[in-house]
């Protein structure tokens, strides 16, 4: 049984690891797609939030949103939608 517990114990390391790479993974892709955003925009990478809401006009097809000078997600920096829709 012990055995059996070592086993499973190490099997939940090694998703615990894939899990933390994949989420570091996830967060360096977000950041170069921020980047590219504040680029288009003229807005601070660390200050894009991304969304949830389609966008025709965002060139990644999702509403995006400028974190420090708009915390309440007023206005997508694209198509001007509030990120609260009714």
């Amino acid at each position: 049984m012990d055995k059996d517990i070592q086993r499973l114990m190490a099997n939940l390391r090694t998703a615990q690891l894939q899990r933390a790479e994949a989420a570091r993974e996830e967060f360096g892709a977000e950041m170069e797609v921020r980047r590219a955003l504040a680029n288009d925009v003229s807005v601070c990478a660390a200050a894009i939030e991304i969304g949830h809401w389609d966008c025709d006009s965002s060139p990644i097809g999702i509403c995006a949103y400028d974190g420090y000078e708009d915390t309440i997600h007023d206005n997508c920096l694209y198509c001007n939608e509030p990120e609260e829709r009714k």
